[in-house]
């Protein structure tokens, strides 16, 4: 009985043995569901949690992203207004100005109003349209609105936009407004990226939680780990002393009866 009390007890110093070298090994206190099946299960939880926050912070910097390009973007057509409001009150001195002065303003109107709408056809994101419903004629700047007949009987048409003979004061109030409109948009899109910011903050908050509760869960204590690794290993030891005397003892008796 005492020997195999005896290999019993070094079996199990083996076992000892076994799961600290490998927890040391592994660095994981939590190898196999057998080693810690409820903590097994509260850990996989946890990373599950965490995957889906991870997949929550990858979504939101991918919109922020997105948002950035359009903002960049929207700002460059916000420069442009700025410049054709520049325009508009130079041309409200018509009277003071030549046929050459205000045909220059005019030109630089529409090279202002193309570049609006060439942005607004090609400003792309992952292949996707940024600005498809702000080209010049959707803020209200290109438009027409009138069909003039000349001498010969040709049609002219007549631009919204025309600083020569159109009606300045509705021309100011349109890019005034469209103006106002861009800026508008930019600045929700401003408050957009800080929400998804703050959630972010917020999600690495929760991740970093999480991942220090797993990391408690899961992974081994080295200097634990090592002080049950000398143990089982003197246990070991003092075991197969203790089996070697007690055979030896048995070996004696024996011999002692046969004698």
């Amino acid at each position: 009985m005492m020997d195999l009390f005896l290999q019993g007890r070094i079996a199990a110093s083996d076992r000892a043995m076994k799961q600290a070298i490998e927890r040391l090994s592994t660095g994981k206190r939590i190898n196999r569901a057998s080693d810690d099946p409820a903590g097994m299960i509260v850990a996989t939880n946890f990373k599950t949690e965490i995957k889906e926050i991870e997949k929550s912070i990858e979504a939101a910097e991918r919109h922020n992203h997105y948002l950035a390009a359009k903002e960049g973007s929207l700002s460059v057509i916000a420069d442009m207004m700025i410049e054709l409001q520049g325009i508009t009150v130079q041309a409200s001195n018509r009277g003071a100005l030549g046929q050459g002065e205000l045909e220059a303003l005019q030109q630089q109107a529409n090279g202002i109003l193309d570049g609006i709408d060439f942005i607004a056809a090609t400003a792309r994101f992952n292949g996707e349209l940024l600005l498809e419903r702000l080209n010049a004629k959707d803020l209200g700047l290109r438009r027409l609105v009138a069909s003039d007949d000349d001498d010969e009987g040709e049609s002219h048409p007549r631009w919204f936009m025309d600083l020569q003979w159109g009606d300045l004061e509705a021309i100011q109030k349109a890019v005034d407004s469209a103006s106002s409109g861009v800026n508008l948009t930019r600045a929700g899109i401003g408050a957009m990226i800080q929400r998804n910011e703050s959630n972010i903050r917020l999600s690495m908050n929760q991740l970093e939680s999480l991942s220090s509760e797993v990391s408690r869960i899961e992974d081994a204590d080295y200097a634990e780990e090592i002080s049950k690794l000398v143990r089982a290993q003197v246990l070991r030891e003092v075991g197969m002393r203790s089996l070697m005397i007690h055979r030896e003892s048995a070996g004696r008796a024996l011999g002692l009866i046969g004698a």
